[in-house]
């Protein structure tokens, strides 16, 4: 009987000894696992193969390839944005309200040009109003207020005259639905707008897409040409090559 207590005495500093040690040993590998995890690069096994082409491409950052991304400063860049909006809310107004005081000056010559079509050409079909329109050649002009004083579309020569005809037609049978046989987006918008007064249709896509343009070429990020709704705008920023 005693000596099968001496031989139980002497078996419990072993079992503890051995359970200290698996602990220290379980103890030792995840604090070496845990250190090694949280410095590994994520890249650091990686090789980035496309640094210094300019684009800040996927797999590249500011910490592996600052060459590429660079931080930006796209202050100017919103800034335009934001002034682009303001002049097109100001136009939206302008023929909303059928009131050209509401014309800003950044945007006189867009805003007079609309509202001279819209509210002089439309009503009075005088062609010396075409001297008051910017952007358009003066006989194309003329086409424009021929096709209309005749109130036949196919005297057109353009696309152009032929979706500013459907807004004039639209708005003399007082008929949103006509706004939808025009192709162009920002010009049916233009049309409901002209029908409806209503402010919802405002079309800022000539400022987001000059603002996609833009922030591709700062940053290089040829994701941004995705945003650009326009197709000769999207053709343009995916052409685009710096210099």
């Amino acid at each position: 009987m005693d000596k099968i207590y001496t031989n139980e005495t002497n078996r419990k500093p072993k079992i503890i000894l051995i359970t200290l040690a698996l602990l220290l040993l379980i103890i030792s590998v995840g604090w070496v696992t845990f250190t090694y995890s949280k410095h590994k690069s994520p890249a650091s096994n990686s090789t980035i193969t496309n640094c210094g082409n300019g684009i800040c491409g996927s797999g590249e950052s500011i910490a592996n390839c600052p060459i590429d991304c660079k931080t930006l400063n796209t202050s100017k860049v919103d800034g335009s944005l934001s002034l682009c909006e303001s002049g097109v809310k100001d136009t939206c107004l302008a023929i909303s309200k059928k009131n050209t005081s509401y014309c800003s000056e950044t945007t006189s010559d867009s805003c007079l040009t609309k509202t001279t079509i819209l509210f002089d050409i439309f009503k009075n079909k005088d062609k010396n109003s075409c001297a008051k329109v910017k952007g358009m050649k003066e006989e194309d002009c003329f086409n424009l207020v021929d096709s209309i004083t005749s109130n036949d579309i196919n005297k057109c020569k353009d696309g152009l005259c032929k979706d500013i005809f459907r807004i004039y037609s639209a708005y003399s049978k007082k008929d949103i639905n006509l706004c939808d046989t025009i192709i162009d987006s920002e010009t049916k918008n233009l049309c409901k707008l002209y029908i409806t007064s209503n402010m919802n249709y405002c079309d800022y896509t000539s400022c987001t897409d000059e603002y996609n343009i833009k922030m591709r070429e700062v940053s290089g990020n040829i994701s941004y040409c995705n945003k650009v709704l326009q197709p000769e705008g999207k053709q343009a920023c995916l052409d685009y090559k710096k210099d």
